[in-house]
């Protein structure tokens, strides 16, 4: 099976957007943001594992629609 991911690279770090990655894995954006929220306070109540160590939070306007697009940093994959 390919897989087809467009990462980007920002200040040396390489990112995924969420979207595809929800697509890829066959589940609804929302849900997948909802998981990763809940990851993010796991990996925040560890101090050896910060959260953006692994995400970093984007928020992006879409014709007056709100969406939270967390993009995944390399250790994140």
């Amino acid at each position: 099976m390919e897989y087809n991911l467009t990462v980007t690279e920002q200040d040396g770090q390489f990112l995924v957007d969420s979207r595809e990655v929800a697509e890829l894995i066959g589940k609804r954006h929302d849900h997948l943001l909802r998981d990763i929220e809940g990851y993010v306070a796991v990996l925040s109540q560890t101090p050896t594992l910060g959260a953006d160590e692994y995400f970093v939070e984007v928020h992006i306007s879409q014709e007056q629609e709100r969406v939270i697009n967390i993009i995944f940093l390399q250790n994140g994959l």
